[in-house]
């Protein structure tokens, strides 16, 4: 299992277009926090399938790491 999550990470950061070593640690932890926020809806909402609405939650977990992204990018920016 935790060699899923090593893959899991791994794809996450590449999907967030993080490349090289310079962010790395913030790349696993974004990623990290992604996948155990995800996990936890994704329980939630198979727990009580009539009752809890998992949607909005997404929607802000997406709009929340477009806005960390855009502030990492900046931050990268400034450094060069």
């Amino acid at each position: 299992m935790g060699e899923l999550y090593d893959w899991y990470r791994d794809m996450m950061i590449r999907c967030f277009g993080f490349s090289g070593s310079g962010q790395a640690a913030d790349a696993m932890a974004l990623a990290s926090m992604f996948i155990a926020t995800a996990d936890g809806l994704a329980i939630q909402q198979a727990l009580d399938p009539e009752g809890f609405d998992a949607g909005p939650a997404f929607d802000l977990l997406r709009r929340t790491v477009e806005e960390v992204l855009d502030s990492m990018g900046a931050a990268k920016q400034e450094q060069e």
